[in-house]
């Protein structure tokens, strides 16, 4: 998942700190997309786009510009924003879908509005979370589940789950299970015999290297692949 203000910070790009200021936010999609790039090479097989209080008109910017590298190579998901995710699609952009939390439009209305040929993801961590999605496996598609711990990029984050949390929820879920949620490279492997997909933010996005990052994390997915197909 991506975070521009994280990875233009990360970076050391000189940038105003004025939100409202079209350089800054250029600066900080350019830079995005270098690191989708990199990430792309290194194997990474879904990129979604997250940016946290941005003006609509600036995060269409970025899935413009990020559906120009992604397209062909890799799924690109919205995450949050189905207002975002519509005016993309209905400009041209290939967006595969949204990525919704519990806080937002409830899943059965974004999957009125944006069809039954888009992917949506919902995010699950407590208990009644878990029921919630076994009645609508109709509707989502996917499910995020975390956090693993404590992350600095969600600060109102449910409780840390651990890994034999979000164990036990994938397997009540018929559904893909994303892991998200403060996951670092060594949780990778552990976590790769227990879910389908791992997601990470700053692992990649503030990495001063992130195609060395990102290889990193597929390679570590793979070996805990490669560990349960043997186990």
């Amino acid at each position: 998942m991506t975070d521009p203000a994280m990875t233009l910070a990360s970076r050391e790009k000189k940038a105003q700190s004025i939100s409202t200021d079209r350089l800054w936010h250029t600066q900080a999609i350019d830079t995005t997309v270098e690191t989708i790039e990199q990430a792309l090479r290194a194997g990474v097989t879904t990129v979604q786009l997250r940016w946290k209080q941005v003006d609509s008109g600036y995060f269409l910017d970025l899935a413009k510009a990020a559906s120009e590298v992604t397209q062909g190579r890799a799924q690109l998901i919205i995450n949050d924003r189905v207002d975002v995710f519509l005016a993309a699609r209905e400009s041209g952009c290939a967006v595969d879908g949204v990525h919704i939390g519990q806080t937002d439009i409830h899943p059965t209305l974004v999957r009125a509005l944006i069809g039954d040929d888009a992917q949506l993801g919902w995010s699950v961590s407590l208990p009644r979370d878990v029921d919630e999605a076994l009645e609508l496996t109709e509707v989502i598609d996917s499910a995020g589940v975390g956090a693993l711990r404590e992350t600095s990029t969600k600060t109102d984050a449910p409780p840390s789950l651990g890994l034999e949390g979000i164990a036990r929820i994938a397997q009540r879920l018929p559904l893909p299970v994303t892991a998200i949620g403060g996951i670092g490279v060594d949780d990778v492997a552990p976590l790769a015999s227990r879910v389908h997909n791992v997601a990470v933010v700053s692992a990649i996005a503030a990495a001063q290297d992130p195609f060395r990052a990102a290889a990193q994390l597929v390679e570590a997915f793979k070996t805990g692949q490669k560990t349960e197909e043997q186990a």
